[in-house]
């Protein structure tokens, strides 16, 4: 079952205990760090006493599917983990499906501004 979405609210304190908790991994909103393999289960465990397993779900997924984060991983050699210590590398397979899904999402993006900016003017006229 998928999970509900979470507020933007919800996000941004869920966000802002994180930056608190592991400042070295969630420190930066414009350069994160590229997460380990397997973070999820680790994330969860890591934060079971802060907020509940789907919210860590929830949260991780949005953290990691951000523009920033999948730049991230185009740009980096390397994973890292909680503490931010380096704990792996990323493929050049991994490289290239972030680039792709990057692409993908800024074009969805512009094209949903590009619908609702024509939606607008042809309003006014």
């Amino acid at each position: 079952m998928k999970n509900p979405p979470m507020t933007s609210r919800t996000k941004r304190d869920i966000r802002d205990k994180m930056q608190a908790s592991f400042p070295a991994f969630f420190g930066s909103m414009n350069y994160p760090l590229p997460a380990a393999e397997g973070m999820q289960e680790s994330f969860g465990e890591a934060t079971a006493s802060m907020i509940s397993k789907q919210q860590a779900e929830v949260f991780l997924a949005y953290w990691c599917k951000r523009p920033e984060y999948l730049a991230a991983l185009t740009n980096r050699a390397r994973r890292f983990d909680l503490q931010g210590e380096p704990c792996g590398l990323i493929s050049a397979q991994e490289r290239e499906d972030a680039v792709e899904e990057l692409a993908m999402l800024l074009a969805t993006r512009w094209l949903s501004k590009k619908h609702r900016v024509r939606k607008l003017a042809s309003k006014r006229m």
